[in-house]
Parts: C-alpha cells; sequence; structure tokens
C-alpha cells in the first residue's frame, strides 16, 4: 500500500467508472434501480428453479463452447477441492473465477440468470485453465498440452469463428436462422420505416413514440429514427426493466 503504483492503478481504473456515474447522475441512478430488481422477482416452485438453473447452464455451455466450459468447470472443481495445496497464483486466479462463479451458481437456484452475467468471472478461469493444460501447478494434476497444442487450439477457435460469421455472406443465408449476425440487421430500414409513418401523424414533433417488445426495439428507434426522438416502453410491471 506505500507503493505508488497501485494508487495510481486504483485510481485509473476508477477514472473509467466516470462517465457512468455522471448518466446515472443525470437518470435517476437508473442502472443501480435496474440491476436491483435482478434480486426482486417473484417466488416460484422447485421444478421451475431447476428448469431456470439448466437453462443457464445450456446457455453457458453453449455460449462459451462444451469443451471449453467443461475444462473450465473441471478446473474450478480441482482448484477448489486443492485450494490449500495449489500455489498463490492458482489461489489468485481461483478467487476472481471460482468463488464468484459459486454465488452465480447459487443465484441461479433462485432466479433466472443470464449467461452474459458472470462474463466477467470467465477470463481469469481460462487463465487458470491454461496454467493447467501447461504444465503442474500445485496440487492440481497437469493435462501437459504443450504450447504447440494451444496454439492449434487457438488457430481451430479462430478458424471457427471467422467461417461462423463469414458463412452467411458467401451463401445468400443473410438474416437466416443460422446467421450470427441476425440481430445486427434491418434497424436502419426499420427506422426509416417508423420514421415515414410517424411524419404522417397529424402532429408528428408533438406525439411520443411507445413500444411494446422491451428496450431493444426503443433503443434502436431511438437512434435509428432522423429525429431520434425520446422511446418509451409500456411496463405495466410496476419493476425498472430498463431505462426505457
Amino acid at each position: 500500500l506505500r507503493k505508488p503504483g497501485f494508487w495510481v492503478w486504483i485510481a485509473g481504473s476508477l477514472l473509467f467508472l466516470v462517465p457512468v456515474l455522471v448518466w446515472n447522475m443525470h437518470h435517476d441512478w437508473i442502472t443501480a434501480q435496474h440491476t436491483s430488481g435482478h434480486f426482486t422477482s417473484p417466488p416460484v416452485g422447485m421444478l421451475k428453479r431447476l428448469s431456470r438453473f439448466g437453462e443457464f447452464l445450456a446457455g453457458m455451455f453453449g455460449g462459451g463452447t462444451p469443451v471449453t466450459m467443461a475444462l473450465f468447470a473441471a478446473v474450478l472443481v480441482l482448484a477448489a477441492s486443492r485450494f490449500r495445496w495449489i500455489d498463490r497464483r492458482a489461489r489468485y486466479l481461483f478467487c476472481f473465477s471460482g468463488l464468484p462463479m459459486a454465488g452465480v451458481l447459487g443465484l441461479a437456484l433462485v432466479q433466472r440468470v443470464q449467461p452474459n452475467w458472470p462474463a466477467g468471472f470467465v477470463p481469469a478461469g481460462l487463465v487458470l485453465v491454461c496454467g493447467w493444460a501447461l504444465g503442474p501447478i500445485a496440487g492440481l494434476r497437469p493435462l501437459n498440452a504443450g504450447q504447440l497444442a494451444l496454439r492449434r487450439a487457438a488457430v481451430v477457435g479462430a478458424v471457427c469463428v471467422l467461417v461462423t460469421y463469414l458463412l452467411p455472406f458467401g451463401f445468400g443465408l443473410q438474416g437466416s436462422r443460422i446467421d450470427p449476425a441476425a440481430r445486427l440487421r434491418g434497424w436502419r430500414e426499420v427506422g426509416q420505416t417508423a420514421d415515414a409513418a410517424w411524419r404522417k401523424l397529424p402532429s408528428a414533433q408533438d406525439t411520443f413514440l411507445v413500444t411494446t417488445t422491451g428496450r431493444t426495439a426503443a433503443s434502436e428507434l431511438a437512434f435509428y429514427l432522423p429525429a431520434q426522438p425520446r422511446a418509451f416502453v409500456w411496463n405495466a410491471t410496476g419493476q425498472i426493466l430498463s431505462q426505457y
């Protein structure tokens, strides 16, 4: 704590929060109110809880690929069972991955948890996986895959990503169910169509815009309508679900 580098690091990290804090100050701290809504879901039965828990696991393994997430889970379980014997580096990585993941898993048994919520805990766990793959981490039996194997895995992953995102462009599959970028397409056209209908209203400038399909449509219309009007979401739940 006596070293200036530590405090420079803390100050630099906090600087990135300044725009978020300023925005929230001018919007009634909506982020905090929205986040608190994640922990006030209505009670459900055990069967529904288990169904949501399975849905969360499926989303994690689907989004992170089954092999990667299986290795991730296996190494975290190993590290937890051997925590007293693993070295400081492994403990450090486990504390930024395994411990918070345990909390998320517990939360997933209580309410619906989206697969992206624990995304911030995955990088440290993947570093731990790579360390385990390359050599021994005190107390953990290594995979001993070697750097060549990891390089090959990285190349295969990069090729798969390129194929996944470029395939729809070469075979006329844009916007189809197998197009991973389908949700990004068409919003400019939606904005133009909505703007044409909006301008036909008797007093367009005095008419506010309401959508019923959630914050995605509201945010896209707020951005892509040429006048960029303030958009609203119909919400009869009494809970703050987004800034709209």
